[in-house]
């Protein structure tokens, strides 16, 4: 899914335009980026919470030539899902729902 089908969900959702859904779609991204960037964490309640990390420096390899090469510090980004999301997308997809499942519980 991409920004404008969610846009468009926000739209069947709410009955705003499919413009200003995307427009609020793009101002949560947004917001949530600017947060972030201030090292700042992001909790969404029943969703999740996203927090940026910083990674030291270290050694590395180059994967062409496979010689040492140092990787710059970096900030990333961490997203910690919240337990009512795990739940949700586990109820969603049962783990024993594949033609496996279905061998071992005929047997």
């Amino acid at each position: 899914m991409n920004r404008i089908e969610v846009a468009a969900e926000v739209h069947c959702a709410t009955g705003m335009t499919v413009k200003k859904a995307d427009v609020a779609v793009l101002v949560i991204l947004a917001t949530i980026g600017r947060e972030l960037a201030s090292d700042r964490p992001v909790l969404i309640r029943g969703f999740g919470a996203f927090r940026s990390a910083k990674k030291k420096a270290r050694m590395g390899r180059n994967p062409r030539t496979g010689e040492p090469a140092v990787v710059k510090p970096r900030t990333v980004v961490r997203f910690k899902a919240s337990k009512a999301l795990k739940q949700a997308v586990n109820d969603a997809h049962p783990i024993h729902s594949g033609p496996a499942a279905l061998a071992v519980g005929d047997a």
